[in-house]
């Protein structure tokens, strides 16, 4: 009947835009990294984003079946091993007011990318400057080899 035809077309309309979602931030997520991680699988979500002139953090958990991305990340000139430096320590210990009480591990084993999209930074891979602003807005990526996950912040201030 014509309602049952309806209503298949709107279950498979709301199939089709949250997977787009999802497919959507992994793609964001992608392109702001220089890797692909459209592989992995997206656990964890937070953004508060929507406050005063867009200011907000989103953070994504992101955790892969296989080392693939990983692989990637070894090869790209934008991630680098760790430990993070003192500066981007204290952004993750000193921002948590931003999103809360987030479930980042400690990670031994990994590496991290650290994109500054203020529009005074001059090097967006240079973190000595990032206290020294009245405001911050950057984007954290850390990746542990042991677990395969990815964590990802974006923060706008």
């Amino acid at each position: 009947s014509i309602l049952t035809a309806i209503s298949l077309v709107l279950i498979l309309a709301s199939l089709v835009c949250l997977c787009g979602c999802k497919t959507g931030e992994l793609s964001q997520v992608s392109k702001a990294l220089g890797v692909n991680v459209s592989g992995g699988t997206l656990e964890t979500k937070k953004d508060t984003h929507g406050g005063f002139l867009g200011d907000g953090a989103t953070y994504y958990r992101i955790s892969f079946e296989d080392d693939s991305c990983l692989n990637e990340i070894r090869k790209s000139s934008e991630w680098s091993s760790l430990p993070l430096t003192e500066d981007l320590q204290e952004c993750l210990t000193g921002h948590s007011t931003l999103w809360g009480d987030l479930p980042i591990p400690e990670i031994t084993n990994g590496y991290y990318c650290f994109i500054d999209r203020h529009s005074e930074a001059t090097d967006r891979k240079d973190d000595t400057d990032l206290h020294s602003r009245a405001s911050y807005n950057y984007t954290l990526a850390l990746y542990d080899a042991d677990t395969d996950t990815m964590y990802y912040l974006r923060i706008d201030t």
